[in-house]
């Protein structure tokens, strides 16, 4: 593949190669800013977007302009939801997605398709029957 002429986006900074050091104000900032070589795959893959966190952020400033930042925090915490290994842990998770991102009184709710939101509802509603015969049961045992 030849070599490309540097002409990132001005809207991501107009990153170079050579841009890609620590900055001065890198304790204010995580994020170091990404070659072009970085930045031109992301415009081959969604996922290498997503994969580098400099992406995520350039993908959540987006997000935000576009009045739909909730879109990338509901990934963000099923991403981490799928990396927790603790039950009890993956239960907490799993209700808090659902009430910020999936109930419809979530302040920060993603559009889902009504099918899917129903399924979601339905097993968000088999859990709590569960879990109240669970502590019912605890309770009578007591």
């Amino acid at each position: 593949m030849p070599k490309r002429k540097n002409t990132a986006p001005a809207r991501l900074g107009g990153v170079s190669a050579k841009e890609n050091r620590p900055r001065d104000n890198a304790r204010d900032d995580p994020y170091e800013k990404p070659t072009y070589d970085t930045i031109f795959s992301w415009s081959q893959s969604f996922e290498n977007l997503m994969k580098n966190r400099s992406g995520q952020k350039f993908f959540a400033e987006f997000l935000k302009s576009e009045y739909s930042d909730e879109n990338i925090l509901f990934w963000q915490a099923c991403e981490e939801l799928k990396r927790e290994k603790n039950a009890e842990k993956i239960e907490e998770k799993a209700r808090i997605i659902y009430e910020d991102f999936i109930s419809i009184l979530s302040p920060k709710e993603v559009s889902l398709d009504s099918r899917v939101r129903e399924i979601v509802n339905n097993n968000m509603n088999l859990r709590n029957e569960e879990t109240d015969t669970r502590d019912s049961n605890s309770i009578v045992g007591f």
